[in-house]
């Protein structure tokens, strides 16, 4: 029966207090264990177990690797992000602001051009226009915005190529910082991809080097009574060969005071274990 021989192989494991390993070379222990609820691996030796060991030390260790470079990647996402939505309103307000430059070149541009017009005709037709009360004044006036309006536009003409540049320049933080932003993102994907995966491999080698854990509460109690029975027939087939010469007769007490304590060993397991013994 694969409970019985599993719980054989149980109670050769168990070290506890004074207690030694039986030997289990003459028994036929299963690698797996069947129940009703799931298939169980069992590792077969001490190097199997040692090697499951190594693989969870290594993929616990690549869980740790992980999860921190899921946590750099975040927080490089977090700050992508957050630049690309700084560049892309910059990018806006500076597009705002070169259309707004071209649009002021341009109508200053026609009202430098329908001044200096204006001016001319008055200047052309003086000894006509000059008697109106109200030409003089106007002129002046007309005259110094003229002065205004080429300061102005000097002023725009040589700002509007700086706009333009710091617009392209602009543009592309935005694209740099959207890129960074894309691959920490697909990083934190792959990063979540290879997080589960590693779990996965983490669950089954758990699942390899513990599987006796998933056993069934009501079957249990069967193995345990034929792994105290197993091992108390063959500590009781051990001291009915002892010839008690020599040092033999302290060997065979010290095995004797093992007869009862395998109940105990199985009990001091694990609070599960307890309160099913």
């Amino acid at each position: 029966m694969k409970y019985v021989q599993t719980g054989l192989l149980l109670g050769a494991c168990l070290d506890r207090s004074t207690l030694q390993p039986l030997s289990y070379a003459h028994h036929a222990i299963p690698r797996t264990l069947s129940t009703h609820h799931t298939q169980l691996d069992l590792p077969a030796h001490s190097t199997e177990t040692s090697a499951l060991k190594k693989l969870l030390d290594g993929d616990l260790e690549l869980r740790s690797f992980i999860l921190r470079r899921h946590e750099e990647a975040q927080v490089q996402y977090t700050h992508a992000k957050r630049a690309a939505e700084v560049f892309a309103d910059c990018l806006a307000t500076t597009s705002a602001v070169n259309d707004a430059f071209a649009a002021s070149i341009l109508s200053t541009k026609a009202l430098d051009e329908a001044l200096k017009n204006t001016l001319n005709l008055y200047d052309n037709h003086r000894n006509i226009l000059a008697p109106t009360s109200s030409t003089k004044g106007l002129l002046a006036t007309w005259a110094e915005i003229v002065a205004l309006t080429e300061a102005l536009l000097t002023h725009l003409e040589r700002a509007a190529p700086q706009v333009e540049a710091h617009l392209h320049l602009v543009a592309d933080e935005h694209a740099a910082h959207e890129s960074v932003r894309i691959a920490a993102s697909e990083s934190i994907l792959s990063c979540t991809d290879s997080f589960h995966a590693v779990d996965r491999s983490i669950s089954k080698t758990k699942g390899a080097l513990f599987g006796l854990r998933h056993v069934p509460t009501d079957i249990l109690p069967q193995i345990f009574i034929e792994a105290v029975d197993a091992r108390q027939c063959d500590i009781i087939a051990s001291l009915s060969s002892y010839s008690f010469v020599g040092s033999s007769r302290q060997d065979h007490n010290a095995l004797s005071s093992t007869l009862n304590l395998v109940p105990f060993t199985l009990s001091a397991t694990c609070k599960r274990w307890r309160a099913i013994c």
